[in-house]
């Protein structure tokens, strides 16, 4: 069902409200139209709270029989703590039990490692913790490096004069920061978090998804290996946390639209995730090339004010050099220190 002119225009209004806005945004008409894609067309067929400071599992477990590679004992191990959600995104309590130590390592060297390497900047400018606390973000040139102290319960910006990557606006009373990311692929990244939605796919699913399964163990993903795929996705960052984290299944209950089978939504505290599944044989050809990504609103969950989406095409397995985050604070939020402040209280200085 796709939603008609009025319904759009009602969820805009309502939308812009929530944002204490008076005037509707072309970006609130846009994603009123994909949120009411969602609420019209869909049903959470899974919703797990990732508030729960205790270890959960996302499905029951098949008796550790490891989805990935389908091994089992004494043929593999599950001595390890196996994430569904990797570390870094700063959620450790849900465990995937269907995953052997084999899998486990290989995934974290290989994908995860990507999409580590793509949301560092943003991990750093959130505080977001990880298996070894917040990152510290250090440019390629050593001259920017940003970390959050918990203690002052603010950011610490240190830039060398000149660098380019911090700007200040002192009569508005903010400075933004462009960070660019380390080398990665989008492709990588797009495996990494159909990972996630794998892990938590109902048993009677699977089936549907061998080449899925199939195409998460490969050594270097490939386009073929999920036919064609949809690999796009979207990203939010908010700087006030969410009070509900969660992760959901969302599952396509009416035909006849241009909507993936399966969509996952992944939302942290300062950090969201929306991504399709990849498709399962017939639903290119059932869909079309024009595909509609539903999406949330985040600004109808509590603590999530003034999101910032990024939509991301991930179908490119060359390596991306140029993915480049810029994030704004206030004055009040961050301290910046020149070099020669830095080099005065430490003896230490940025190099040329």
């Amino acid at each position: 069902m796709i939603p008609t002119h009025e319904q759009v225009q009602f969820e805009a209004q309502a939308r812009a409200h929530r944002s204490r806005r008076l005037i509707v945004t072309p970006e609130d008409i846009q994603q009123a139209h994909h949120s009411l894609i969602l609420k019209l067309n869909y049903r959470a067929v899974l919703s797990i709270d990732l508030s729960k400071r205790t270890n959960s599992r996302p499905i029951p477990s098949s008796g550790r029989v490891c989805r990935y590679c389908l091994r089992s004992r004494p043929d593999v191990k599950f001595s390890h703590r196996s994430h569904a959600i990797p570390e870094c995104l700063g959620s450790r309590y849900l465990l995937s039990f269907d995953e052997c130590d084999k899998c486990n390592q290989a995934f974290s060297a290989s994908f995860e490692d990507h999409l580590a390497r793509m949301t560092l900047p943003m991990r750093s400018f959130l505080g977001i913790r990880g298996k070894q606390g917040s990152p510290k973000f250090k440019s390629k040139d050593k001259a920017t490096q940003i970390w959050f102290n918990r203690g002052k319960g603010c950011f610490v910006i240190l830039d060398k004069a000149g660098s380019g990557n911090v700007q200040r606006d002192e009569e508005l009373g903010k400075h933004s920061y462009h960070l660019r990311a380390e080398p990665f692929k989008w492709l990588e990244v797009y495996r990494a978090l159909v990972k996630i939605g794998f892990s938590i796919l109902p048993p009677g699913e699977l089936f549907r998804y061998g080449h899925v399964r199939r195409w998460l163990i490969e050594k270097q993903a490939t386009m073929e290996g999920i036919i064609g795929g949809f690999a796009m996705g979207n990203i939010a960052t908010s700087f006030t946390a969410a009070r509900h984290p969660t992760i959901r299944l969302w599952h396509q209950r009416r035909s006849g639209i241009p909507c993936p089978r399966f969509v996952v939504e992944l939302v942290l505290p300062h950090l969201s995730f929306v991504f399709p599944m990849p498709p399962v044989p017939g639903e290119l050809t059932r869909i079309g090339k024009e595909v509609i990504l539903p999406v949330p609103d985040l600004t109808e969950q509590a603590g999530w004010s003034f999101p910032n989406w990024i939509h991301i095409n991930m179908r490119d397995t060359g390596l991306e050099k140029e993915f480049v985050f810029t994030a704004e604070m206030t004055n009040e939020s961050g301290e910046v220190i020149d070099n020669d402040e830095f080099k005065a209280s430490t003896g230490v200085s940025l190099p040329a």
